[in-house]
């Protein structure tokens, strides 16, 4: 954008000045043009090391500044768990350093501008000085009149300030290409899995039967580990399968080799028997579904969160009283439905941003909507119940095996009892199928899979006074439970300031300038001599202007009429005068 922008315009405006200007300098005296021509190289020598070296200090400064921004985020994000274990001072120290060396290099880029603007303004004054004392000569040799030299000087300064602001951009324009190159890259960038893509077969129809056939996998980050090793599977239609195992062990790649976010290295997977490398990869993702463990909900209502299960299928352009039927169908499905209409705006009620504005179990279950209201063929469930508690998750849990019912279901599961009724449990372990069969059947092989259920069995007793008690089991409920609903009471603990209180508070207020100026004082308590130093020096660099003015306008006159100047005083006082400018305006 900084390559693409005003810029351009201001790069050939700088260019078009610079050309025109040598071009009228060297007609009016080409030898006075060349000389002043060297003070020109110098100031762009002086501004573009310093320059150079102002950029390096400010990137540095920038990143110091964001990396203590980063922490001061990270901790207030979690000021409880900084509270509770007392460490507010260690990141308070923390975040000093950042800022200490933060300001070390801000200070050092503000002495890098400083010496451009010292430079500028020295090497303008030092030109002046031997324009005018060089151009005197050629006026007494002949060479030139006075408004030849007054041209000459007045064009070649312009020509020197205009490329001086003009290269700054040419490193703009290169950081430009630099960064577009990688944008054009990416946006060319033909992917392997293109969603968008119209190539691939769409069958006429679509059971549900899944199959893989000695599957291996390896993901590109980690090419040393291999995921899946000689993995093979077959899912009858209509069928639900469970996966267990240590974390690690492929569960969640079957699912994604399942959707095609990835291609495996080797083997094939077979929906109703074709390879889904084969298949048009949008028409495949059309008949699936998936439900995570973290739902992300969009920043809409409840209705648009469950109608973008729509979106990219059959129903998309459908009616809007087919896909309000769908929608109430797959709510009442998921259990969604009855709490849905207990809102006060029911189905147009707002989620949130990330759905903040609705407890763990109806996220879950306006995700289990948006999943089913396209009625997919193989839904894909990656521990829908893991992050919610025991009450909340026989609700979910309900709504599960409903929107499972008739589609092949492959589910991800840590909790064991939340798929005891799965038709086939497949225990993974290091890429491989360690045993599968159903719940009863694996706990009668008294191996991995009973041992697993033993632990959460024992996990899950309670023991208070020498009695056990095991929780009693969440009776499940179709519905909406009254502890879901979001009570809102707004609670005064403050009376609100009366119309005068607010007049007086409004009245003591002092925004006036010299306020500021004193507000601005107190708290630069310690630097109060710097500042004074840092003030009368401002000034006096503001006066430049003013006393180059006057000595500019004695020089003309000493050209045009010797003797005429202030005090009767020749050009080489008056070049003199340039040069002491010039050295003062580098010194403040």
């Amino acid at each position: 954008q900084d390559g693409i922008g005003h810029k351009i315009g201001l790069f050939v405006k700088g260019v078009s000045a610079f050309a025109s200007a040598i071009v009228v300098g060297f007609i009016q005296s080409w030898k006075l043009s060349m000389i002043m021509l060297s003070g020109t190289v110098m100031l762009v020598l002086v501004t573009g090391f310093n320059g150079f070296m102002m950029r390096k200090t400010q990137t540095l400064s920038i990143d110091e500044y964001a990396t203590a921004a980063s922490l001061a985020e990270e901790v207030l994000a979690s000021a409880r768990t900084v509270t509770a274990y007392g460490t507010q001072s260690r990141f308070q120290k923390k975040y000093k350093i950042f800022m200490d060396k933060a300001s070390d290099y801000d200070f050092k880029a503000k002495l890098w501008l400083s010496l451009i603007i010292a430079g500028v303004m020295g090497i303008l004054n030092l030109e002046y000085a031997l324009a005018f004392w060089q151009g005197n000569k050629f006026l007494h040799d002949g060479e030139v009149g006075v408004p030849n030299i007054v041209t000459a000087v007045m064009v070649i300064m312009a020509a020197g300030l205009s490329i001086n602001s003009t290269l700054p951009h040419i490193q703009a324009f290169g950081t430009a290409v630099a960064a577009a190159n990688k944008v054009f890259n990416t946006i060319e960038r033909k992917s392997p899995i293109d969603p968008d893509s119209e190539e691939g077969e769409i069958p006429e129809s679509f059971v549900g039967h899944v199959e893989f056939r000695s599957v291996n996998h390896i993901y590109p980050s980690r090419p040393d580990t291999t995921v899946l090793t000689d993995f093979s599977l077959e899912i009858p239609a209509g069928k639900t399968i469970a996966l267990v195992g240590a974390s690690g062990s492929g569960k969640s790649t079957i699912v994604g080799l399942l959707e095609r976010f990835y291609l495996p290295v080797k083997g094939q997977i077979l929906l109703d028997g074709k390879d889904i490398a084969t298949l048009n990869l949008k028409w495949l993702r059309q008949h699936m579904a998936i439900v995570s463990q973290e739902p992300v909900l969009f920043s809409t209502s409840i209705y648009g969160c469950i109608a973008h299960g729509l979106a990219s299928t059959k129903y998309a352009d459908a009616p809007e009283e087919k896909k309000r039927e769908l929608i109430e169908n797959a709510a009442r499905i998921a259990n969604a439905h009855d709490f849905i209409n207990e809102l006060p705006e029911k189905y147009q009620t707002k989620v949130g941003e990330r759905g903040s504005l609705r407890s763990g179990g109806q996220k879950q279950r306006i995700a289990i909507a948006r999943a089913i209201v396209s009625e997919p063929k193989v839904l894909l469930l990656d521990e829908a119940t893991a992050a919610l508690d025991t009450r909340v998750e026989s609700i979910v849990q309900g709504a599960l095996d409903r929107a499972a019912e008739g589609r092949t279901t492959i589910v991800i599961a840590h909790r064991l009892s939340t798929i005891k009724n799965a038709d086939n449990i497949i225990v993974m372990s290091e890429g491989q199928i360690a045993e599968q069969g159903t719940h009863e059947e694996l706990r009668r092989l008294d191996r991995v899979y009973s041992r697993l259920v033993q632990a959460q069995e024992l996990g899950s007793k309670v023991s208070y006074d020498n009695r056990t008690f095991l929780p009693r089991e969440p009776k499940e409920k179709e519905g909406y439970e009254e502890s879901d609903k979001s009570c809102l009471v707004r609670i005064e603990t403050a009376t609100p300031p009366t119309a005068m209180e607010k007049f007086e508070e409004e009245d003591g207020k002092d925004d006036s300038l010299w306020a500021l100026i004193r507000f601005g004082w107190k708290m630069n308590t310690g630097q109060h001599t710097m500042m004074a130093i840092g003030l009368i020096f401002s000034f006096l660099a503001g006066c430049d202007p003013a006393i180059q003015a006057i000595i500019l306008g004695n020089a003309i006159n000493s050209l045009l009429s010797p003797g005429t100047s202030m005090g009767g005083l020749g050009i080489g006082f008056w070049c003199w005068m340039f040069f002491m400018l010039g050295l003062v305006n580098w010194l403040l």
